[in-house]
């Protein structure tokens, strides 16, 4: 149904879970679809903290599959399953889609 836990992995190449949360401040890789051509005005928020981005783009070898490199807030973000919100341009990824983050 497109929600729930996010296609992502985690730094160390496991793929984030509930029982294997990615550390805040550590890098985490996502997948997306249906993103279109124009991936110029590309942001992630992560429990509503603005994720700073390494690379969002094409993901080697999948036509039609974005990948998105993207650093986890600190500071202020809590622990837990928190929303994660893939904007380009002034279209957003739907509601509901989550990550695991200790």
């Amino acid at each position: 149904g497109g929600v729930g836990q996010a296609a992502a992995t985690n730094q160390d190449g496991t793929v984030n879970s509930a029982l294997n949360p990615a550390a805040r401040e550590s890098i985490i890789v996502l997948y997306a679809t249906g993103q279109g051509q124009d991936l110029s005005a590309v942001s992630l928020t992560i429990g509503g903290y603005t994720a700073a981005l390494l690379y969002a783009g094409p993901a080697p070898g999948y036509p039609g599959l974005m990948q998105i490199n993207a650093q986890i807030p600190g500071g202020f973000l809590p622990p837990g399953i928190l929303p994660v919100v893939l904007s380009i341009g002034s279209a957003n990824s739907q509601n509901g889609v989550t990550i695991a983050v200790k």
